[in-house]
């Protein structure tokens, strides 16, 4: 095979692709048009469970069809590389956070501490200087 073919080869596939996630993306657009048309005019009566029941079912299948597109394969790769970190993460004990928990909320009142007598002492300046 040569190059011109591959090339030519690849653009055909992307091309598929790219008529596929449209068709997809139509498809969703659709069955969430004719679920508003459905709920609105053909059902309007029925129990709102019934119709909440439609609209999650729709909803679900409108997700699954959302998968199939290159957009929703970028976001199952990402998701799947997310996991893959989150196992990788080294999670305190709870003595850990507690200890941390503690030695944060000290910090805060000392600095809070400081920046009140830092004030104070201006406050007292400023009164000396005019007087009040």
């Amino acid at each position: 095979m040569t190059k011109t073919e591959k090339a030519n080869n690849s653009k055909s596939t992307g091309q598929k692709t790219s008529l596929m996630n449209l068709l997809i993306w139509c498809l969703i657009v659709a069955c969430f048009i004719g679920g508003l048309v459905v709920n609105y005019i053909y059902f309007p009566a029925l129990s709102i469970y019934l119709r909440i029941a439609g609209w999650i079912i729709l909803l679900i299948v409108m997700f699954g069809l959302s998968l199939l597109t290159r957009q929703g394969k970028s976001v199952r790769k990402f998701s799947k590389e997310a996991r893959a970190e989150l196992r990788k993460v080294h999670w305190p004990t709870r003595q850990e956070t507690v200890q941390t928990t503690l030695l944060v909320v000290a910090m805060v009142v000392l600095a809070g501490l400081v920046l009140w007598g830092i004030d104070a002492f201006f406050m007292w300046v400023v009164n000396l200087l005019t007087g009040q």
